[in-house]
């Protein structure tokens, strides 16, 4: 009868050990991880695709961002789109609503780089007479391309043309497609002039007006 006690407390320290491994080997630590989908930054004034990946059902996982940023849910389970309106380092945190566990990261911030002119995909040097004629607008692309569609228009440009006797004529143009004295004057070149691009101004994704370099073709 003396070991009576003893044996009892063996008995419910056993089973205290047991129920305690099984909730800990029960619970699985929350795991989540996040990839953009296109860029290794986000951009101001887009959106921006991103996919979060956790080992939580969706409906118990809660995406947020700082600074007033902006993050809605997209058309799959695990995509977000994140829009931001300055340069700068954002705080992203999932967590998971039911235990509260949560994963942060940050997301690094930049401004979209100027779009740069081209007439039918030539950006500047030499330009044949063919290719010349056939050009209709002056038309803008962000290089290196993006992966995911960024528009920006050219609201206004001036053609200035030096002969190869070194006269200069200059027409204003002011929308992205060629007037009618635009187009007389770039068909009008012969070769060993030169065509100036200047002043382009144009509307992008972020407010206000972009101010685009100069483009330089050598007519060939």
């Amino acid at each position: 009868a003396r070991y009576k006690p003893y044996y009892m407390k063996c008995t419910i320290l056993f089973i205290n050990l047991l129920v305690l491994t099984s909730i800990t080997f029960g619970q699985t630590a929350f795991k989540a991880s996040i990839s953009l989908d296109y860029m290794n930054v986000i951009y101001t004034t887009v959106n921006n695709s991103i996919t979060i990946q956790t080992n939580a059902q969706s409906s118990d996982v809660e995406c947020t961002i700082n600074k007033s940023a902006i993050i809605e849910k997209g058309h799959l389970n695990n995509s977000y789109n994140v829009r931001v309106d300055k340069e700068g380092d954002y705080q992203f945190k999932i967590t998971q609503k039911s235990t509260g566990a949560a994963v942060s990261y940050s997301l690094r911030a930049k401004r979209l780089p100027t779009p740069v002119a081209n007439l039918n995909s030539i950006f500047g040097g030499d330009i044949t007479l063919e290719q010349l004629s056939s050009a209709k607008e002056l038309a803008l692309s962000y290089v290196p391309a993006f992966d995911f569609n960024i528009f920006a228009e050219v609201i206004g440009f001036t053609t200035l043309k030096i002969s190869k006797a070194n006269n200069r004529s200059e027409i204003n143009n002011f929308t992205g497609t060629f007037s009618n004295e635009t187009k007389n004057l770039i068909h009008s070149s012969a070769s060993g002039d030169i065509i100036i691009f200047k002043s382009i101004t144009a509307n992008g994704p972020d407010p206000g007006s972009l101010t685009i370099p100069d483009m330089i073709l050598y007519v060939k």
